[in-house]
This record gives C-alpha cells, sequence and structure tokens, in this order.
C-alpha cells in the first residue's frame, strides 16, 4: 500500500463509545491514516440530536476526541487524553457528512499537541479542536482498570513500531529522565508480575525501569498501585 493510500485504522477496543463496533449506542467512526494524518467521516443521528435538527456539542466533543487520539497510530505509542478543546464554529446539521482531519502538531516528551479540523461535504468549516494527550503504556490501563480489551491494539501498535505492553525500552517514570523509545539512562529494566484481581487477565506482566518506585497507598492495594514517587506525575 502506497504512502498516501488511506489505511483503515483498528477500532481503540470493540466497545469503544467513539469507534467501537460492538457499541450500538457508540459514533462507531471507522478511522483511517493518510501519511501524517487521520481521518474520519462524520453522520450525527438522532441519537446525538441537541437543538432540534442539529448535532449535540456534546456529541461533536465525543467525535473530536476519539478521532484526534488516533494520533497515536503516528506517534507509536498509546495516549490518553489530558485536555480537549472544541471551537464550534458553524451549527453541525443531522444527517450530514463532515470529515475530521486530525494531525499531531508539536511533540514536547510525552505530550502530543494535536489538532483537528472538522469540515462538511459543502466545503464549509464547522468546528475544529485541539488536544492534548499523554503518552503512556499498559501500565496505566493496568492500574486503573481491565486491559484484556486493549491486546489487539497494542499488538497493532507493536508491529508499527510502538511499545506493546511488554516492551522493555521505555522508562514510564521520571526517575531516570528516559523518552519514550529509548531505552532507560539507567540501564536497568524489570519485570514485574502478579496474580491480578477482579477482570484483568489473569497474570500481568509490567516492564518498568527500575528507577520508578512501587508505593503502597491505602486507597488502592499494592497491586494496583503502580504510579511513580513524585505525586505531581501522572499515577500509571
Amino acid at each position: 500500500m502506497g504512502a498516501d493510500q488511506p489505511q483503515r485504522l483498528p477500532s481503540h477496543t470493540p466497545t469503544c463509545m467513539g469507534c467501537g463496533p460492538d457499541n450500538p449506542h457508540g459514533l462507531q467512526l471507522e478511522v483511517f491514516r493518510c501519511g501524517d494524518e487521520v481521518f474520519a467521516d462524520l453522520v450525527f443521528d438522532e441519537r446525538h440530536i441537541g437543538a432540534p435538527g442539529l448535532a449535540h456539542g456534546g456529541a461533536i466533543a465525543a467525535a473530536c476526541d476519539d478521532v484526534l487520539g488516533f494520533s497515536l497510530w503516528i506517534a507509536a505509542t498509546p495516549a490518553v487524553t489530558r485536555r480537549l478543546t472544541v471551537d464550534y464554529l458553524q451549527p453541525v446539521p443531522l444527517g450530514c457528512t463532515h470529515r475530521l482531519t486530525a494531525r499531531i502538531a508539536t511533540r514536547e516528551g510525552r505530550a502530543l499537541h494535536v489538532d483537528g479540523v472538522g469540515v462538511g461535504v459543502d466545503g464549509v468549516t464547522r468546528f475544529t479542536a485541539s488536544a492534548v494527550f499523554i503518552t503512556v503504556d499498559a501500565a496505566h490501563f493496568a492500574a486503573h482498570g481491565d486491559i484484556s480489551g486493549f491486546g489487539e491494539l497494542f499488538a497493532e501498535l507493536a508491529r508499527y513500531g510502538g511499545a506493546g505492553p511488554d516492551a522493555g525500552s521505555r522508562c514510564p517514570g521520571t526517575g531516570c529522565g528516559a523518552r519514550a523509545g529509548r531505552r532507560p539512562r539507567c540501564g536497568r529494566v524489570a519485570r514485574r508480575s502478579w496474580m491480578p484481581r477482579g477482570r484483568w487477565p489473569q497474570h500481568t506482566v509490567l516492564t518498568v525501569c527500575r528507577c520508578v518506585r512501587w508505593p503502597r497507598r491505602p486507597a488502592l492495594p499494592p497491586a494496583r498501585c503502580i504510579g511513580i514517587s513524585d505525586p505531581k506525575a501522572i499515577c500509571w
């Protein structure tokens, strides 16, 4: 497939509200990548109504969050939303196709600054969006919920050159200052595994730099709290 040919991207998870094909209440977006951009064609229906005949602003924002989030395929790493801003320039009619295109504007460490624009088939730009996504690894999702639905996503990202759940080349903490895609400068890589509880897979293996501490916090069982010692940092 040529570099300029659109490539269909896998959904985040089958039940994702934005792009999951198995979620009957979701937007069921089909997102494509073309070069350094991702895009999806949006058609809002009666489920997404706000003012009569118009799409609700929340539905538009949800679509922006999801499509801009597909920038993870450009960065080749999982990422989560830190901030999302939507500018509603024109009302968005129900039943009309709008193409939402997004691309990474800048990258600062773990922060991906992504811009998006929604244009109708009539050529009118009706909304724009900007977002900041923070790159994470599988440990982030393991700390906050069920990672079983992310297996295909991690496998595909690994195939594209990103890190899957068992990749050992990334330091998710700030102790050694390693950046995504590089081996930690401290040179120490450790594996930690346990028998998780609840809905998690039977075994979870996390590969992290040993400079990351494993604090015990009263709010969470020790096995589930895999944050770093800096209280201002994101808890994985």
